[in-house]
């Protein structure tokens, strides 16, 4: 049975040439003229329902593309290849003849308090930055010279999955402030597509080494021979993030992605979705890449050594990387930051599996109530002995080994505490 808004809404349609946009007002629609066309030839119209007009966002667990106005869904093809992403080579030429751009109108949201650049929907707007919650935000169109992805994950955490896990997350701590859990229900959760490169390459170390045998069973004279090799490593889709300001610490506690389900990159696949805009570019994340794969093979190759020789000294390597290439790829993580007494706490939600790391304010009673709890035991062995008079030798070593017991609680309870902040 169709209801009486259903026959309003059938019957109206706005006037030629204006879309739905985005409300502030719960119950009203807004409708604003189009933006004007683009030039480029691969610049499509995304986030538009084919029927109304009106604002689509792709929903990845049914694979299609849902408008918020009319609630009809049109589908978009994902092309998934996984590991099978093509690779580029680091050469001039492919940088040149590399897409650029994110291939639809889109709105760049800058942050003047952190920095951050955001891009959405090209009628979307957002008051409140999602990674360090200020309201110091400004909005402009997104510039299409920026390399484009080549490959993305879908979201397969939704909104209300991505809130439970987080209520659950803050309330789990057991040296957090009491009621934590009930800013997990308050506080704003964004799903961002953050950008990211994969590298991989061949890394060798090109060894030279002196080993030393004696020159008999009996003697302690050593003979010493040089000796050369090399030892490979590959390395495979390694992640780097590609955003400067984020924590690294925190982006690697929510690994790993299964890029076994990448898929080709398509404007239509982030529609309603926002990105952020990678500020790392990709020579500067290759060559903090490696470095931290340089002393890899080195590593390698002097574990094998010492497995093999008894005596090793002036032990050198020099590194090559050969089969180097790279991808850019956009990666599911729903991003929040949290206010708990004027500090501001981050949190990340993988977007594919629902891991989550975080920071967390601690209580830092709790901390020393527990930590006095622990020298307690050994504070009453202590008293008993002092008031018989003189120190028991039999309390000494229980006393002592109470101490050290409580002494190592005690950092590990403060390295726990300190480490909820660390990232």
């Amino acid at each position: 049975m169709t209801s009486t808004d259903d026959l309003q809404r059938e019957a109206w349609r706005p006037p030629e040439g204006f879309v739905p946009v985005r409300s502030g007002l719960p119950g009203f629609t807004i409708f604003a003229p189009a933006p004007p066309d683009q030039g480029d030839p691969d610049f499509v119209r995304v986030g538009r329902c084919d029927r109304c007009g009106g604002e689509a966002r792709y929903d990845a667990a049914i694979g299609r593309l849902r408008c918020g106005h009319c609630a009809s869904q049109r589908e978009v093809a994902a092309v998934e290849v996984g590991r099978a992403a093509s690779e580029e080579e680091f050469r001039v030429e492919t940088l040149e003849r590399a897409a650029r751009g994110w291939g639809a109108e889109r709105t760049q949201v800058h942050c003047e308090s952190c920095g951050a650049d955001t891009v959405l929907a090209a009628r979307e707007l957002v008051g409140t930055c999602a990674f360090c919650t200020s309201q110091h935000v400004v909005a402009r169109p997104a510039p299409q010279d920026a390399l484009r992805p080549r490959y993305l994950l879908p979201f397969q955490v939704d909104a209300d999955e991505a809130r439970r896990l987080l209520t659950e997350w803050l309330g789990s701590g057991w040296l957090q402030p009491r009621g934590l859990s009930k800013q997990g229900r308050t506080t704003s959760i964004q799903a961002v597509y953050l950008p990211a490169w994969t590298f991989d390459a061949r890394v060798v170390a090109h060894w030279m080494v002196e080993t030393g045998r004696p020159l008999s069973d009996e003697s302690n004279i050593t003979i010493w021979t040089k000796k050369d090799g090399k030892q490979a490593v590959h390395m495979d889709d390694e992640l780097s993030l590609a955003v400067g300001d984020l924590s690294e610490l925190l982006f690697s506690r929510i690994a790993p992605f299964d890029l076994d389900r990448l898929v080709e990159y398509d404007p239509e696949l982030l529609a309603g979705w926002q990105v952020r805009v990678a500020d790392v570019p990709l020579e500067k994340a290759w060559e903090r890449q490696r470095l931290a794969w340089r002393d890899r093979p080195r590593e390698e190759a002097w574990k094998r050594l010492k497995s093999q020789h008894a005596k090793l000294r002036r032990f050198s390597a020099a590194v090559d990387f050969t089969k180097e290439s790279w991808r850019h790829v956009l990666l599911p993580v729903h991003v929040v930051a949290y206010r708990h007494r004027d500090e501001t706490h981050h949190v990340l939600i993988n977007g594919r599996t629902g891991v989550i790391a975080g920071q967390r304010p601690v209580a830092w009673w709790k901390v020393l109530a527990l930590i006095a709890f622990a020298y307690m035991p050994a504070a009453l062995l202590g008293g008993i002995g002092a008031l018989a008079g003189h120190p028991l030798p039999e309390l000494i070593v229980p006393v002592s080994l109470l101490a050290v017991v409580a002494t190592g609680f005690a950092g590990w309870l403060l390295g726990t505490a300190t480490g909820e902040n660390d990232a």
